[in-house]
């Protein structure tokens, strides 16, 4: 619980995508925070041992799910509110996954790039699907609840202290 005054904080897109998981993709093997890409020592000709290369792979991109299924993989990011960045995140994240030591097993399967939105931008809908891209568009029943607190927070000017207490 947040000290009085202070808000909590809501991971939004976190339980959106979950709840998008659970209704749409319930017996799929679902992987979420997924690293993507080879893991590269920043080094060259430098050994490193089993645990050092582990560290180092978590300079990776990573992509908000990776849903297994039987024919496909899709590769999904999620945002509430759709931006022409997811597009170029889910280009970006089909080229790493071949690249992607731990997902070896799924080499060669067909990958479906999926632009999870609960609120679309029709420019970035068109641009998308320019590209191969699905978008899907769904709004969960807490949709309302998520735009009064991001209204609330566009409203709120920046917050901050000064040392000491003084006013600035």
């Amino acid at each position: 619980m947040p000290p009085p005054g202070r808000r909590r904080y809501r991971t939004w897109e976190q339980q959106f995508l979950g709840e998008w998981v659970a209704r749409y993709r319930p017996d799929a093997r679902v992987l979420t925070h997924v690293r993507l890409g080879p893991i590269r020592p920043a080094s060259q000709g430098v050994q490193f041992s089993a645990l050092e290369m582990q560290a180092l792979g978590l300079w990776r991109r990573w992509a908000d799910a990776l849903v297994i299924l039987p024919d496909r993989l899709e590769l999904v990011e999620a945002k509430i509110l759709q931006s022409p960045t997811q597009n170029a995140q889910l280009e970006l994240y089909a080229h790493l996954l071949p690249d992607t030591p731990e997902l070896v097993e799924f080499r060669g399967r067909r990958v479906e790039k999926v632009a999870l939105v609960a609120l679309e931008d029709p420019a970035a809908t068109f641009m998308a699907r320019s590209t191969g891209i699905q978008v899907v568009v769904w709004r969960p029943p807490w949709i309302g609840e998520w735009m009064d607190a991001k209204r609330a927070r566009d409203r709120r000017g920046p917050r901050f202290e000064v040392p000491g207490g003084a006013a600035p």
